[in-house]
């Protein structure tokens, strides 16, 4: 049966000419020796060895026991290398998960099967995957995962009967990330565990798990954190290894008599301390990022472990290797090894291995990291070419490229072999939800085209001044009080380097945090016109247009990336949100329900479709919709707000500020859901905790005055009329026009016993707010976009922070505070008047209370 078509979500299209695939010889191959029958385990189809494979993501070889590392807590995988066989010169093909396990399950370097990067192509469906070739054979499969960039989006599930990589939020995750979430080894093992359980009797087996701890953030649970303090990364890999123990408990209680056969290797290493100028890995070659550990043990453990030192060997090997130590032939042409000789007591020579890094071509232009090892040759072939003894030279400080010109040509012949074999990947353009996935993860791209002709490209590793200008701007972004340095800075690099279009989005964000939109998007438009391509720059570009009033404009741009893109929920959900704003509610729910009609489980849609429906005031069609969406844990914004309606519609007050925190908990930055939290606070007459939520977002801008007037309000509320004035005072002296502000401070002048002062204000308080509302009832509503908050008002009505549920009503009973006028009867003590009518907020005593 045919695979299904799977969607590239693209972040740059890894390609190279039709000639180059059919004219270009083929890069010299070492043909894998035949497995001798006396000593192969024959596997017949549904009988055999079984098959454990661990990926250790982001592991150096030089953190585990087994490599020679003192302080290791590796029991587990050390033992594994006292029964198998250790290869001490093991690389990996590129310092990035996704094409490095692209090319541990497929046996093909990076040129042949597409996967350059993180996110920029899925492995096509006409390879043939290490798991479907077990399949053939009787075999039952299944994978479990722990990060984004290995779910079955890009097409890594290939040929497993069961693959679980639904990834949650955890405790430890990145709380501040949408999309920056793992899951725990335990979780892994705990599936393949129970699915092991599951499985036919006596079956063979393959099971993948791929653990995800060690990469950054270092945060190992708070057992191993306290047993290695100080050393987080170690703590993670000790959490690790503990977890590969009981998977290997577990198979091997689930094996047959002929047993389980292991491979332990990590996808890539890390850099500590800027090595080499780096941090975290995917940039360079180097072996910090670049050796990993590599671990066979046969399906009969061998009463003494091998060190294999006398060839260099990669992750490509892995496909051949396991079906070597399964007693299988590899298939013809791979790119990788069959290693399992060395389980047998036999050798094998092993041509160079191929190292890439595109990461320099993708965020700077620069030349990409295409390198080749060999023995103690390690051949960077870049425009400034370098050549390493990494074992008299293991730090890789000295250049021996001059003096030994042999060594660096046959290197050089072999990486122009294997880019000769480039093909083009199954590649479509980048949804700008998936690219924000990846960023989120740290893997951040800038261009959209792969490196066709690199002739000319500056080396990166040379470059290194100008990444640090773009890292030090990157960090000016994140101090409120450097905004105009980040903006000087980032027009400096985009004068040198105008194709970084990582640093034209990062500079239009800075504009726009001055309120400068007009020029964040002139600097957009010249992005698009650089990389049309790009649909990141025009998703930003989009946003920019729509936050100055231009909402039509902003939907067709989008609506071409949705073209680019059909599968995009990002674009789709902007389309939606920009047809509500322009008040085409219905136009905008008909859309959303054809969606998801044809994808009835797409959680963003079922968000978006049951926000729409809470907008029509069809609660009940809308309820079902929210809870599903929440299943995957994603959060989304507006979803909670909308579950808070409906529980105010019910009555159901704690349920609606049970929404309401768990949307600010999601969303930190959105102040306007805190506004409404303090509004329900008041509501239900709970002053300390409306005056937290108020006071927090006071304290985030100290400019906004009506959230500080409506702090001072709750303080006043309970009684602490002198804290009141206090808070107050900022307010009366930056917004002395604001109706409200003033009718609070009638409200302390009273209690001060100064009454005619306090019949002033309050007049003046009348006047203001009927001169507003005039202005207001005289000029008709435009259709206006809603940024996170929606625009604020000018002239004496405050700003309002309620976000309207995409350019529906707010909250019934958490609107913000109305508008505020005399209360005949009450003397002095004014309130706001009670508004009635469907969509308009009704007010709910937050005022000053009666004397």
């Amino acid at each position: 049966m045919a695979k299904p078509h799977r969607l590239l979500f693209l972040l740059l299209a890894a390609c190279s000419g039709d000639a180059a695939k059919t004219e270009a010889p083929p890069a010299p191959t070492e043909a894998a020796p035949e497995v001798p029958a006396e000593a192969a385990v024959v596997a017949k189809a549904g009988s055999g060895p079984s098959l454990l494979l661990v990926t250790m993501d982001t592991t150096r070889a030089d953190r585990i026991g087994a490599y020679g590392y003192a302080d290791a807590h590796t029991p587990h995988i050390d033992k594994v290398a006292a029964e198998g066989v250790r290869f001490s010169r093991a690389y990996a093909t590129v310092p990035l998960t996704t094409p490095s396990h692209a090319s541990m399950l497929t046996g093909l370097y990076p040129t042949r099967h597409g996967v350059h990067n993180n996110g920029d192509a899925v492995l096509p469906d006409e390879l043939t995957t290490l798991a479907e070739l077990l399949v053939g054979r009787g075999y039952h499969t299944a994978g479990s995962v722990s990060a984004f960039v290995t779910t079955r989006v890009w097409n890594l599930d290939q040929g497993f009967d069961a693959y679980f990589d639904t990834v949650q939020t955890h405790e430890g995750g990145r709380a501040d990330s949408r999309w920056g979430r793992e899951r725990s080894a335990a979780e892994v093992v705990d599936d393949l565990a129970g699915w092991l359980k599951e499985k036919p009797a006596g079956a063979p087996f393959f099971t993948w798990a791929h653990m995800y701890d060690p990469h950054d953030p270092y945060a190992p649970p708070k057992e191993w954190a306290e047993k290695m303090p100080g050393r987080p990364y170690d703590g993670e890999i000790a959490y690790m290894d503990e977890q590969i123990g009981r998977l290997i408990a577990a198979a091997e209680a689930a094996a047959g008599p002929e047993g389980v056969a292991i491979v332990l290797v990590a996808d890539h290493g890390e850099a500590f301390n800027n090595e080499h100028g780096e941090q975290s890995h995917g940039m360079y070659t180097f072996d910090p990022t670049m050796r990993i550990p590599f671990i066979v043990r046969p399906p009969k453990p061998l009463a003494q472990g091998r060190e294999v030192s006398e060839i260099t060997v990669s992750n490509v090997d892995v496909t051949p290797t396991a079906l070597g130590l399964l007693g299988m032939p590899s298939p013809e042409d791979l790119d990788g090894a069959d290693l399992s000789v060395f389980s047998r007591g036999e050798t094998r020579d092993r041509e160079p291995v191929f190292l890439e890094a595109e990461t320099p071509w993708n965020r700077f232009g620069f030349h990409p990291e295409w390198t080749a090892a060999q023995g103690p040759w390690k051949l960077m072939a870049t425009p400034n070419p370098r050549l390493f003894d990494v074992d008299a030279d293991p730090k890789e400080l000295t250049n021996r490229y001059a003096e030994q010109g042999e060594v660096a040509g046959k290197l050089k012949a072999f990486v122009d072999g294997v880019q000769a074999r480039r093909v083009n990947s199954e590649t479509m353009s980048a949804s700008p939800e998936m690219i924000e996935q990846l960023a989120a993860l740290g893997y951040v791209a800038g261009t959209d085209a792969g490196p066709a002709d690199v002739a000319g490209l500056p080396d990166a590793k040379d470059q290194q001044q100008v990444i640090n200008r773009i890292e030090a701007a990157r960090r000016l972004t994140r101090q409120p009080n450097k905004t105009k340095e980040a903006e000087a800075a980032m027009r400096g690099i985009l004068r040198d380097f105008p194709m970084m279009g990582e640093m034209r989005m990062s500079l239009s964000r800075v504009l726009q945090r001055q309120g400068k939109f007009a020029q964040a998007e002139k600097v957009l438009k010249e992005g698009v016109e650089l990389q049309p391509a790009s649909t990141l720059m025009r998703s930003h570009l989009a946003g920019v247009i729509a936050r100055q009033g231009r909402l039509q404009e902003a939907y067709d741009l989008v609506r071409t990336i949705y073209e680019q893109v059909p599968g995009d929920d990002l674009s789709r959900i902007s389309m939606l949100r920009y047809l509500t704003d322009m008040n085409r509610v219905d136009e905008a729910l008909a859309l959303g329900q054809q969606w998801l009609a044809t994808e009835p489980e797409n959680r963003g849609l079922q968000s978006m479709v049951g926000i729409l429906l809470v907008h029509k005031r069809d609660l009940r069609g809308a309820e079902p919709l929210l809870q599903a969406s929440l299943l995957d844990g994603q959060p989304r914004e507006q979803v909670h707000r909308a579950l808070g309606m409906i529980a105010l519609a019910k009555g159901d007050t704690e349920g609606l500020i049970g929404h309401l925190q768990a949307e600010s908990a999601d969303f930190p930055s959105n102040l306007g859901v805190r506004m409404e939290l303090g509004n329900t606070f008041m509501t239900a007459r709970r002053w300390d905790e409306a005056a937290a939520e108020y006071a927090a977002i006071a304290e985030q801008n100290p400019k906004d005055f009506n959230a500080r007037r409506a702090w001072a309000q709750a303080v006043f509320n309970s009684g602490d009329y002198e804290l009141a004035a206090k808070l107050l005072a900022p307010a009366l002296a930056g917004a002395p026009d604001n109706p409200e502000v003033l009718l609070l401070h009638a409200n302390l002048l009273d209690k001060q016993g100064k009454t005619e002062e306090a019949k002033a204000a309050a007049e003046e308080a009348k006047a203001l707010w009927a001169a507003g509302r005039a202005a207001e009832e005289a000029e008709p509503p435009a259709a206006v976009h809603r940024d996170r908050g929606g625009p604020r008002a000018s002239g004496p009505r405050p700003a309002r922070h309620h976000q309207p549920l995409i350019g529906g009503a707010p909250l019934r009973g958490s609107a913000p505070i109305g508008e505020a006028r005399p209360r005949r009867g009450a003397g002095l003590v004014v309130r706001p008047p009670q508004r009635e009518g469907p969509g308009d907020s009704i007010h709910h005593s937050m005022w000053a209370q009666t004397p």
